[in-house]
């Protein structure tokens, strides 16, 4: 007796689920989606991000036409695109966050240039409309295949790093920085926009960075040389300056040309 109340019971229950997965199906596919949102968009348009997802002139689309999955995949077809999410929020509206590629500088392999982000992120340079006045990594060997490798991922995170801290602390001075040279054994050399006119910073090893005095001693460089190109070189004959040296503790020095 109580197996057939079971199975009685079992029926019912079963007959409930799909039920409600039938009306659910029903009044999925019966809703219409007529509103767009779009978020984390800085530099592309949304009229750009629609017709890349292929919503442009959308109207009152059933929600079994829209598949968010496919929308994400023609978005990352953009070239300044990084990474999108596209959701549906019923009733009516299809949210879509935008991540946008953010070049930190230019790498050069092998005489070719391509964008390098935060996160050691490449793209081809070819691949964007956008321009961007961005200083080049040089002086790392590699090839394009192997840029991860441990002692080649050391250097670049070292440079980036450098120049993540460059921009945090002054814009200006980021835009006074043409090149970031990493082929010396003993120093980084940054180049200035104007003159090339080198700048020698100690070539920091990555492990300093999880130290906190290395991370101390680099901040108080690059707030000295912000002092000294912001405040002190505009005023100076640049043309007769032959480096500024940051390497030795608590100096700024500047060689002039003889």
């Amino acid at each position: 007796m109580k197996i057939v109340k079971y199975i009685l019971l079992s029926i019912v229950l079963l007959g409930i689920i799909i039920t409600v997965l039938i009306l659910s199906f029903r009044w999925r596919s019966e809703e219409v989606y007529n509103k767009i949102s779009i978020v984390g968009n800085y530099t592309i348009s949304d009229k750009e991000i629609l017709k890349y997802a292929g919503l442009d002139g959308m109207q009152n689309v059933k929600s079994e036409n829209l598949n968010e999955n496919e929308i994400a995949e023609k978005l990352k077809l953009h070239p300044d695109i990084k990474k999108v999410f596209v959701v549906k929020n019923p009733p009516n509206e299809i949210k879509i966050e935008i991540i946008e590629k953010n070049p930190i500088a230019l790498l050069n392999i092998n005489g070719e240039l391509n964008f390098i982000d935060e996160e050691l992120d490449l793209q081809p340079l070819k691949n964007t409309g956008k321009v961007y006045d961005l200083p080049i990594i040089n002086g790392i060997k590699f090839e394009k295949d192997k840029i991860y490798e441990s002692n080649t991922k050391s250097e670049l995170k070292i440079a980036i790093s450098i120049l993540m801290a460059i921009n945090k602390e002054s814009k200006l001075l980021s835009d006074m920085i043409s090149e970031i040279n990493m082929s010396d054994k003993e120093n980084i050399t940054l180049y200035t926009h104007d003159y090339s006119i080198p700048i020698l910073i100690p070539k920091y090893r990555e492990e300093l960075f999880q130290n906190v005095d290395a991370r101390r001693d680099i901040l108080m460089k690059i707030k000295a040389m912000k002092y000294f190109l912001e405040e002190i070189y505009p005023n100076e004959k640049k043309e007769d300056i032959e480096k500024i040296n940051l390497t030795y503790s608590n100096q700024l020095i500047i060689t002039f040309k003889e």
